[in-house]
């Protein structure tokens, strides 16, 4: 495998006397595409939402490189490097394309707020490298036509792929992605494919994917982490994991009852 760099160590976390994920413990490592799949209620959103800091695990703790993220507020997170997308749509309606985009850039802008306002030099520039990185990103999803149209001008996988551009535009080293492909059309769903790759590939970017689509899956993940009732019952390949009777089990709910 190769060097860790977000790490799963015994992580639980419950909602009231549910215990939504039970000691969960694995590593992604930097360069990987690990997936994170299981039936509806598995844990894998919460586990999602305790990686970049929605919410706080009731135990264990999580790390990127060597650095606790366990009970760090999300933005601290997000300027560590760990970038996600949620399964509801996050994109601002009544800003453009262009506009959603350069919001996940304003933390990295020499000018700041006041500049901006004013409409100084340093802020011109500002905006400027913001529309080039944003086009630079729609490029990549084929998109860059729409810059300038309100994001609800656009379809939903449309306006999926624009938010994996925003998320890309913080050059995170993490991206969490959960569910990208749910609405998405069978071509849509190719697009994406491609895109995931190109993330790893072009951009350097390590990823964990939340996902129900399984031609997804098996396309672009090196692993899998399978959860079922909160419990990880398997960490392997995709091919290996899909003929593991434990997730065979978990997916056609053979033996269901025995779990009530």
């Amino acid at each position: 495998m190769s060097t860790p760099l977000l790490r799963f160590e015994s992580v639980v976390k419950r909602f009231g006397g549910l215990t939504a994920v039970n000691d969960i413990s694995f590593v992604v490592g930097q360069g990987e595409i690990v997936g994170l799949i299981g039936p509806n209620g598995s844990g894998k959103s919460t586990l999602a939402n305790l990686a970049t800091g929605a919410s706080v695990p009731d135990a264990g703790a999580i790390y990127l490189g060597e650095q606790r993220l366990t009970g760090m507020a999300p933005w601290r997170i997000a300027r560590l490097g760990v970038a996600r997308t949620f399964q509801m749509l996050r994109l601002f309606p009544s800003m453009t394309v262009a506009q959603n985009i350069a919001l996940a850039m304003q933390p990295g802008l020499q000018s700041g707020y006041p500049a901006s306002i004013l409409r100084t030099a340093a802020a011109r520039r500002d905006d400027e490298r913001m529309r080039a990185e944003a086009i630079e990103m729609l490029r990549l999803f084929e998109l860059e036509r729409f810059i300038d149209q309100p994001a609800t001008a656009l379809s939903i996988g449309q306006q999926r792929l624009v938010e994996l551009a925003r998320g890309l535009c913080t050059r995170p080293k993490v991206f969490v992605l959960d569910e990208p492909a749910a609405g998405l059309s069978p071509p849509m769903v190719d697009r994406l494919i491609e895109v995931i790759q190109r993330m790893r590939t072009d951009y350097g970017v390590t990823v964990l994917l939340v996902e129900h689509v399984m031609r997804v899956v098996q396309t672009v993940c090196d692993r899998v982490v399978v959860l079922d009732y909160g419990e990880k019952i398997a960490d392997a390949r995709p091919s290996e994991a899909v003929n593991d009777p434990r997730v065979i089990e978990a997916y056609l709910g053979v033996g269901k009852a025995t779990h009530a």
